[in-house]
């Protein structure tokens, strides 16, 4: 199932590129989209990254478009899209996570503080990073690489089965990952976050080689988790 959350025509949070894409067009294109029709096709683009796009028949958009003016009607704080095989279901929702005064994500900077946690016996350095050396207590089945090597795959712990986690490419060392982190944190213009859960947040951005992160920070402004939003293959 993929999700998407919508506030005041602002996609606040999506689960995959393509989510947040279509809904980022339909709630408030300029300037992070553009589109071009192909007979009764849409082709909806990403202004940052033209290798990013969405097609849909154009009926479609406007159908979507449709049903979240009537949500909208409702005010409710927050809508919450479910995509479900192709269906796509819009719910109001009376929840208020909009804390965004308690995290100031300005002025952060890898050389003055460590904002990483460390690194767990799962995942390396608070985020999704592939261990290249030492004992690995997980394998990866049916591992994929997308257009930018971004991996995704299942992962196998040593009593649990985790599906569908994205890791940055393989020939990236720490210190990149951390850099590229921050790069996206930092990316000017682009400081969207809400609440997920108590005190932590989420944030997308961008870095090097056209790939979005997202981020989870808690209230003290370390990075809890990161992991790159992958980009399927043509």
């Amino acid at each position: 199932m993929e999700i998407a959350i919508i506030e005041r025509s602002d996609v606040r949070f999506a689960t995959t590129s393509e989510m947040r894409l279509l809904f980022t067009y339909i709630c408030d294109p300029w300037p992070m989209t553009y589109d071009e029709v192909v007979g009764d096709d849409i082709y909806i683009y990403d202004a940052y990254d033209d290798q990013l796009f969405v097609k849909m028949k154009e009926r479609k958009v406007n159908e979507l478009s449709d049903q979240l003016e009537k949500v909208n009607k409702q005010k409710p704080n927050k809508i919450l899209v479910r995509k479900e095989n192709e269906e796509f279901i819009f719910e109001g929702s009376e929840y208020n996570w909009d804390k965004m005064n308690e995290i100031t994500l300005v002025d952060l900077n890898f050389e003055d503080s460590d904002i990483f946690k460390l690194p767990d016996k799962f995942f390396d350095g608070g985020f999704h990073y592939i261990p290249k050396e030492g004992k690995q207590y997980f394998e990866f089945i049916n591992k994929y690489y997308d257009k930018n090597e971004v991996v995704a795959s299942d992962v196998k712990l040593e009593k649990d089965l985790i599906v569908n986690h994205l890791f940055f490419p393989e020939n990236w060392s720490v210190d990149y990952v951390k850099m590229q982190i921050l790069k996206s944190l930092n990316h000017p213009g682009v400081k969207k976050y809400v609440e997920v859960s108590d005190k932590v947040f989420s944030f997308y951005g961008y870095a090097d080689e056209a790939i979005t992160i997202q981020t989870m920070i808690n209230n003290k402004g370390e990075v809890v988790t990161a992991y790159p939003i992958s980009k399927k293959k043509k």
